[in-house]
């Protein structure tokens, strides 16, 4: 579940935090529990309440239940989590994938340089419209980290598959298998 949960004031522009939280529905669609509930800084907009541009390097929720616990990561470190349902942390699984690269000056001007080269921003649609002005105003990173996987799956043999950016221009991601005990199969 994803919602918009405050607008405040920087100096410079507005900041849109977002809510991210894993809810636990029964079979009749009632919301028992929401878990993991992560509050961070999403986008940005000249004025409230309208035209937010997303920003870059926000972190990657991910979790999946298995055997009635949540394997769960934020794409921010090479581990993964395994929880209870209480949000204990159970153990870790190491993984060889690639540890997130520490966001620079040069990343946010990429960012910033691409959007700046979209046909909306050039033709100042959409958000660009009210917004475009506020891309030279974020010149620094709200996250540190540039999230190292992009999605997570199990498979139906009960795998874990992690999908990461790839390093080369021929693929554009890369795919990890692991077992349920975190040991690397492809």
């Amino acid at each position: 579940v994803h919602n918009t949960t405050s607008i405040k004031k920087n100096s410079d522009y507005y900041e849109y935090y977002l809510s991210t939280k894993l809810r636990l529905i029964d079979k009749n669609g009632v919301t028992e529990k929401d878990y993991f509930n992560r509050n961070y800084l999403n986008s940005i907009s000249a004025k409230p309440n309208c035209c937010d541009i997303n920003i870059p390097f926000q972190p990657v929720y991910c979790w999946q239940i298995m055997d009635c616990k949540v394997i769960y990561t934020e794409g921010l470190s090479s581990d993964l989590e395994i929880l209870d349902l209480k949000e204990n942390t159970m153990r870790l699984i190491k993984t060889p994938i690639p540890k997130p690269k520490i966001v620079t000056k040069k990343d946010i001007e990429k960012w910033r340089q691409k959007l700046k080269n979209s046909v909306a921003y050039k033709n100042k649609m959409g958000a660009f419209a009210v917004s475009g002005k506020v891309l030279d105003l974020y010149k620094k990173s709200a996250f540190d980290k540039i999230p190292n996987l992009q999605e997570m799956s199990i498979t139906n043999d009960g795998n874990i598959l992690i999908e990461t950016q790839s390093k080369n221009s021929i693929e554009l991601v890369h795919y990890w298998l692991f077992d349920k005990k975190g040991k690397l199969i492809s």
